[in-house]
């Protein structure tokens, strides 16, 4: 694998700045087990110059309702979804 900064910011606006500062060369990740064996097999036409960890970003894991929409974070777990009480109403998204 060819090296690359690696980075886990604390806030959505740092993750947006990075991915602002590596003007699309980054690529965005939640733990890298799709992502890692990718790169091994330099599978991207585009090696990315910069991985950023959205892990440890709070409010990107939630499920929530009010009377407009039906709000799934996407750090979400697919367990998380299909477990849910909250959509239970929704089978489409089961």
């Amino acid at each position: 694998m060819k090296p690359f900064e690696h980075f886990t910011p604390d806030t959505l606006e740092e993750a947006i700045s990075l991915l602002k500062e590596y003007n699309g060369k980054a690529k965005l990740i939640a733990g890298g087990t799709a992502l890692i064996p990718a790169l091994k097999e330099d599978i991207y036409p585009e090696y990315p110059k910069a991985l950023i960890n959205l892990k440890e970003i709070p409010g990107l894991s939630l499920i929530e309702e009010d009377e407009e929409a039906i709000k799934i974070g996407a750090l979400t777990k697919l367990d998380e979804i299909v477990r849910s009480e909250k959509l239970e109403k929704y089978p489409l998204l089961k």
